[in-house]
């Protein structure tokens, strides 16, 4: 249904009408800035995901992958989506699997046209992680924690990962 919104000019007795069909457009965003900074004594790249309204910045670590690996693995990922997975995550923090105690991704779900993400820890003794299939370490989408709690999760259209990958 198309919403009318009317503006006024207040120079001009003109008034000016917009006809606007999908209110409803989802944005979705992930980036990583092209240089290294140090934090923890660890390099990093600045990072920022984009739900919506909701805006996170992360720090992700240089020391096992690149910046171009992260976004390597975004694309493949998002792009899986847009091939029918069901279920894939967005690696943030990426140390060597071997070494490490936990991984922190964004993990997304499709469910219809929609896709739900949840920021998710990988605690590593407690799954069996794949990075040449990082979606295989996922798990299946909660919504209530263990306590009864609502988990946090924010929603876009798959249009608006289609419109990301470009």
């Amino acid at each position: 249904m198309p919403v009318i919104q009317k503006f006024s000019n207040p120079l001009q007795n003109d008034k000016i009408e917009i006809s606007t069909k999908n209110i409803n457009m989802s944005i979705f965003s992930i980036s990583l800035s092209d240089d290294a900074v140090i934090h923890y004594d660890e390099p990093c790249a600045l990072g920022t995901i984009k739900i919506d309204n909701f805006q996170e910045d992360f720090h992700a670590p240089l020391t096992y992958w690149s910046i171009d690996d992260y976004r390597k693995q975004w694309r493949e990922a998002c792009q899986d989506l847009l091939n029918g997975c069901e279920k894939t995550a967005l690696m943030v923090t990426m140390y060597d699997p071997e070494h490490a105690n936990f991984l922190m991704t964004w993990s997304m779900y499709k469910v219809e046209n929609m896709v739900h993400i949840q920021n998710t820890i990988l605690f590593l003794d407690q799954v069996s992680f794949d990075e040449a299939n990082i979606a295989k370490s996922i798990s299946d989408r909660e919504i209530m924690s263990e306590d009864g709690d609502r988990i946090s999760e924010w929603s876009v259209s798959i249009d608006a990962i289609e419109k990301f990958v470009g």
